[in-house]
């Protein structure tokens, strides 16, 4: 197999100095070279437009000629030293034309000359970026002595002319594909935070208008009401808060778990009542520990109202034990998952086989899951399908009492 003196890249090749232009920057990696029709096309069109038996179409790297496309020869990576073509990207009129190359004392030694190919003839017009830097050449040679007349120079410059233009509509292509994807990650960034908004707003909103609609029908004392609806509340302007950028980091401030606790369920009480779950808490008082309360309580809206959601017309408790670790568990009688999928139960937009029948978006649990993960905590479940679900959350306890 003949080596050309012309250089075709193997997979890849950094086109440093000129074809940066192209490929956005040069990390000394070569970059991918893929068959392209159209240089290929440019590369026949050159040597029958020149009455040649060879023509390429070469880039030039700080070290080395590779092809982009070939007409007529086997190709190979070329040393730059060794290559006809990093003259021609210097000519003052980018053109170049060899007659004999055993008359040029550029090329009389070349191995290309004196062996294989047995270069005489090269012509070649250089490829440049619309900023005027070289980035390569269109190329003919052939094994016998020869000139070209002023229409084949023209011809070749003109093919030059267009390898820029591919060059540049594919820089243009990939940008536009850079962009698309760019677009496509912002639209789903934007559904991933309106769900998740919609998700954490929604317990908040469906207690304070389950207590109104209580107080309403006088169904309760108006002070019970009025408290569960100013927590809900509260709870809203946290979550604004955070929205706007109020709050950005992790808050540790001493807490009771079982307070707070105590105080998630009552915001869940009216979703409860809907579905005809029964709500048990069992919550040991001085579940100390530091923590953010907001993003704490979060996460127990989280857990207890999907508790409540897939056990309908079943039963939800709720327990906190307190010590050296403090630990909440919830445990319903719903629908349960399946063993083999809860590795995924934390993925975000994962949602179990046995959740297809209930509204949702799948966030809540990846939440749950940052916000023990931040406390420094463990979270783990046990399921089955038909025999409800047990969370447990470990939470590392201590911290001053919270009266």
């Amino acid at each position: 197999a003949v080596v050309s003196p012309m250089g075709r890249a193997p997979a890849a090749a950094a086109t440093c100095a000129g074809a940066r232009v192209w490929q956005g920057g040069c990390s000394g990696a070569r970059p991918r070279t893929v068959v392209t029709p159209e240089f290929d096309a440019l590369a026949r069109l050159a040597a029958k437009l020149c009455g040649t038996s060879v023509g390429h179409v070469n880039l030039v790297d700080r070290a080395r000629v590779w092809t982009k496309a070939a007409y007529r020869m086997e190709s190979g990576d070329t040393p730059r030293e060794s290559a006809f073509c990093p003259h021609t990207i210097v000519s003052p009129d980018g053109l170049m034309v060899i007659e004999d190359a055993r008359d040029d004392p550029r090329f009389a030694r070349n191995p290309f000359v004196l062996g294989d190919p047995h270069i005489r003839f090269y012509a070649g017009a250089a490829i440049r970026a619309r900023s005027g830097h070289a980035l390569g050449s269109v190329c003919v040679i052939g094994p016998e002595p020869r000139t070209l007349d002023a229409d084949e120079r023209v011809a070749l410059q003109e093919l030059s002319t267009l390898a820029t233009t591919q060059l540049e509509l594919r820089r243009l292509l990939t940008a536009e594909r850079r962009l698309v994807k760019d677009l496509r990650d912002l639209d789903r960034q934007k559904a991933e935070f309106t769900s998740s908004v919609v998700h954490d707003f929604r317990t908040p909103l469906t207690a304070i208008r389950g207590y109104a609609e209580l107080l309403r029908e006088e169904a309760i004392p108006a002070q019970t009401a009025l408290d569960a609806i100013d927590r809900g509340s509260a709870r809203l302007l946290d979550l604004v808060d955070d929205l706007t950028g109020t709050t950005t980091e992790l808050r540790q401030e001493p807490l009771d778990l079982s307070l707070l606790t105590r105080a998630a369920i009552e915001l869940i009480r009216p979703a409860a009542a809907t579905g005809c779950v029964t709500l048990n808490v069992d919550l040991e008082p001085d579940a100390n520990m530091r923590g953010d309360r907001y993003r704490l309580a979060q996460m127990i809206e989280n857990l207890v109202g999907n508790a409540v959601k897939y056990s309908p017309e079943g039963s939800v408790e709720v327990r906190v034990r307190s010590g050296e670790e403090v630990t909440l568990e919830v445990i319903d009688t719903g629908v349960g998952i399946p063993g083999h999928e809860i590795p995924q139960l934390f993925d975000r937009y994962f949602r179990a086989s046995t959740a297809a029948a209930f509204a949702g978006t799948g966030v809540g649990l990846a939440t749950v899951k940052a916000i023990v993960d931040a406390h420094g905590g463990t979270l783990e479940v046990v399921s089955g399908v038909g025999r409800g679900s047990t969370f447990v959350v470990t939470l590392p306890g201590g911290g001053a009492p919270v009266r």
